[in-house]
Formats: C-alpha cells, sequence, structure tokens
C-alpha cells in the first residue's frame, strides 16, 4: 500500500468482469473525480422562510444556507431573533463553510448487494461509487471518511484529508465487497445510527445502498443527520429489480431473512404486480427522502460511469 497512488496515470487496469473489485480499479476510478460530486451547495432547502438565493454573510468566511426550527445542539448567536419573533418559535440561521467540509461515505457491502444480472454486481458499482466520491473529495481539499456495512458488522473510518485515509477506505473495500459470507442480521439502521453519534454539524453524506431494508430506525437517523447536513442517497438497483425478469422460471434467494422460492414470470398478473411494487417502493423512498431534504439519486448497473458522475453532480 506504500506506493497507492505511485504512478497513477500510467496504471493499466485490466479488464473488470463486474464482481469482485480491485485496488487497481478504485485507484483508476480517480479518472472520474469531479469537485461537483462533494460540493455541498446543492442542498435542497425545504423551507417557506428560505428565499431562492444563497447570501453571502461578510466576515465569517461563511455561506448562508437557510432558516430551520432552533435544536439544543446549535449555537445560539446564531438565533434568527426576527423569524423568531415572527413565529414565535426559536429558529436558527444555517450556514456552510466548505473549507472545512468532512465527506462521509456509508457503503452497503453486505449480501444484498452481491446480486447483479447486467454488467456488474450492485456491490461493484457501490465500490466504483466510492471511489470516485473519495478522489473528488480530496481533489477538493476536502476530509474524506467511510463507514462500511458488511454482513457481520461495520468498519468505521474517521474522516481526514489524507490519501492514507482514503487508501485504507479502498483497502476495506476490497476485502468486504462480494464476500462469500451471509449476512449475521447486520442492519443498515445500525450503521446509520453510529454514523449519527460521531457526525459533525455541516458534514456532506453519501449513502450508497439498495435500501432493501430500509425501516423506521433508518428514516429516525436520517432525519437527523439531514437536519444538521447534506445527505444524498444514492439507491443502487440491478435492472431486474425496476422492471420484471424475461419469462421463465427463476429462483429466488431471501439474503437479508434467508431461505428461497422458485418464482414463474410469465404470468401477465404476477408481472403487473411486481413492477407495481417495484416502483411504489420507489415512490416511497423518494418521497420520504424529499420531504426530509436529502437529495435522491437512482443508479442501476447499465448506466455508464461518466452519465452516472453527471448525474450526481447536478
Amino acid at each position: 500500500m506504500k506506493n497507492f497512488v505511485k504512478s497513477i496515470f500510467s496504471i493499466k487496469t485490466k479488464k473488470q468482469d463486474g464482481i469482485k473489485i480491485s485496488l487497481e480499479k478504485l485507484i483508476y476510478m480517480r479518472k472520474y473525480s469531479n469537485k461537483s460530486v462533494v460540493s455541498n451547495k446543492g442542498r435542497v432547502v425545504k423551507s417557506a422562510l428560505s428565499g431562492g438565493y444563497r447570501s453571502k454573510i461578510k466576515g465569517r468566511g461563511l455561506d448562508f444556507d437557510e432558516v430551520r426550527e432552533y435544536s439544543k445542539d446549535d449555537n445560539v448567536k446564531d438565533i434568527d431573533w426576527k423569524v423568531t419573533a415572527r413565529l414565535s418559535k426559536p429558529y436558527t440561521k444555517i450556514y456552510t463553510e466548505e473549507k472545512e467540509l468532512s465527506v462521509y461515505m456509508v457503503i452497503d457491502l453486505r449480501s444484498n448487494m452481491n446480486f447483479g444480472t447486467k454488467n456488474k454486481l450492485k456491490s461493484y458499482l457501490a465500490s466504483e461509487m466510492a471511489g470516485i466520491i473519495g478522489w473528488s473529495a480530496l481533489s477538493n481539499n476536502d476530509k474524506i471518511g467511510a463507514f462500511i456495512v458488511t454482513n457481520d458488522g461495520m468498519v468505521k473510518i474517521p474522516a481526514r484529508r489524507s490519501k492514507n485515509n482514503l487508501s485504507m477506505i479502498f483497502s476495506n473495500i476490497v476485502d468486504f465487497q462480494a464476500s462469500n459470507g451471509v449476512n449475521t442480521g447486520f442492519l443498515l439502521s445500525k450503521g446509520l445510527l453510529e454514523l449519527r453519534k460521531i457526525l459533525k454539524t455541516g458534514s456532506l453524506v453519501y449513502i450508497l445502498s439498495d435500501f432493501i431494508d430500509f425501516d423506521d430506525d433508518c428514516k429516525k437517523s436520517i432525519k437527523h443527520i439531514a437536519s444538521h447536513n447534506n445527505v444524498k442517497s444514492v439507491m443502487i438497483n440491478d435492472v431486474v429489480e425496476l422492471n420484471s425478469p424475461d419469462f421463465g422460471s427463476y429462483n429466488v434467494i431471501d439474503k437479508i431473512n434467508g431461505g428461497s422460492d422458485l418464482i414463474k414470470s410469465d404470468n401477465r398478473y404476477w408481472r403487473a404486480n411486481y413492477d407495481e411494487l417495484g416502483k411504489n417502493r420507489i415512490s416511497s423512498l423518494q418521497e420520504f427522502f424529499k420531504s426530509n431534504r436529502v437529495r435522491s439519486y437512482q443508479i442501476d448497473n447499465q448506466m455508464n460511469i461518466k452519465d452516472i458522475v453527471k448525474y450526481i453532480s447536478r
């Protein structure tokens, strides 16, 4: 690992099979780094008190972001007394300071992500995205950290502004991506709860997952995190999760709860129900994210990496 970035532009990656990510591939993802990926100015602001512009507060080196209800963790000096008097509730001004930005990635590498019918596994795509986000953060002189959710638990890597820290993140991704283990019951909600405990206000958080076990505990943690930070969710799908599979019989394995079942996709009623369930699930997730000021993206394993980078840079 000492030569992690040595001769970075001379590295030639071997043809990847889309199953097991390599360190060389993660290093190669630097090619797609883009400072817009880690911009903290694209926050979705949902407030009747906020205008459609950003105001520079002179003398503080900060950008005014929005006004929201005051919480016990906020600085009393930032209370907006005019809004507080008008609404009879304490409201505080929120600022962003990009020069001190910490970027955290929640990377879901559990067995449910080891699925793919086209081009690559979902966990492989999640790893590629982590590579792009990591390199983008470093190119922008930001701190980069990660919470890697695995079958057995979680790997926590605090945010630091160094190539060695990114090297540590990549090394753990290579170790845990596409592992042969089974999920011991570790839920995405547990990873989000741990992140919530250590996260500093004003951070940028990327959640890379298929959100297959998105529950009330996940919602609770994301609501809390999003109230003090800029959160971006990247829902990673396989194409067959978006639309019913080709006609035929399929043996389906539940990698979260265990067990298997045989399904037959040649029944038009089954296909219609399958498509409807998929659309409803995605719609429900999008509605939750939007209502909590979380910018959400959907990507799948048939999309081109360049197109994905453009998409999440908007």
